[in-house]
């Protein structure tokens, strides 16, 4: 079988990878990034491999590597932002709150 249109599909276990890969991310916000897991790609990429021709698997591991490429970038950005929130505190001699919640 060439590809699946069950597991490709937008909602399906595949496809925030199968976007990802296609588009170069473009169409993906940073909320959908964050809420995807590599973890669960992976896995799902493991079970399902031997469904899909190789350009298709090859797209398929392009996305998941897109993803995770945002996700250390979100990542970085978060942590120079909390760094830069932290200097600023002591610099002014008197703490100030940050907040630390977790962005959904």
């Amino acid at each position: 079988m060439f590809y699946s249109t069950q597991l490709l599909s937008k909602k399906g276990p595949l496809g925030t990878a199968w976007i990802a890969g296609h588009s170069m991310s473009k169409k993906l916000s940073k909320k959908k990034v964050m809420k995807t897991s590599i973890v669960v790609i992976c896995k799902d990429l493991g079970i399902h491999i031997g469904k899909f021709a190789l350009p298709v698997r090859a797209s398929l591991v392009l996305g998941a590597t897109i993803i995770l490429q945002r996700k250390s970038v979100y990542l970085l950005f978060d942590a120079l932002d909390l760094k830069k929130k932290m200097d600023s505190s002591r610099r002014t001699g008197r703490p100030t709150a940050i907040d630390m919640r977790e962005v959904p």
